[in-house]
């Protein structure tokens, strides 16, 4: 059963941070949580979850991407899995509205699979799809003979 926990907040910046904190600390804490903004005008909150598929613990390297173009990078050290090296959450109190953020920005860490990488999802094609994309795309010699050949017989 999955559980949402529906908070809602109007200029909640000295409350919501504790708020926040207890539930994810409690001892059912929610699988999600909904901060209902109501035209507040503070600070925009945003809880993020990362897991971790690999099991190796690597830092988290974050891009924000501001709605006014402004980029801000956010280092997250590999100590915030000693908790759970399975999943964490890290919530974000910025005075600024996100309009994307990027997971390992600078391919810093391994990560197979970066189509995860993204809010808003973004579908990243893999460096094996590209070379397969590449290698349809050129002929080989056979093939361009073959063209060439036609092109002749065409001329004639």
């Amino acid at each position: 059963m999955k559980t949402t926990l529906i908070i809602p907040a109007w200029n909640a910046e000295n409350t919501i941070k504790e708020c926040i904190l207890s539930a994810i600390n409690a001892l059912h804490s929610p699988d999600e949580i909904l901060i209902i903004d109501d035209c507040s005008t503070d600070k925009n909150y945003y809880e993020m979850q990362f897991s971790n598929i690999g099991g190796l613990v690597m830092p988290i390297i974050l891009e924000f991407i501001y709605v006014d173009g402004t980029r801000e990078n956010i280092r997250i050290p590999a100590e915030i899995w000693k908790k759970n090296s399975n999943s964490v959450k890290k919530v974000f109190i910025l005075e600024k509205e996100l309009s994307s953020v990027i997971l390992d920005p600078f391919l810093e860490t391994a990560d197979t699979d970066r189509n995860n990488n993204y809010w808003p999802t973004k579908n990243e094609p893999t460096r094996f799809q590209l070379f397969k994309q590449k290698e349809r795309n050129s002929e080989n010699p056979m093939q361009r003979a073959r063209k060439l050949e036609e092109r002749l017989q065409n001329d004639k």
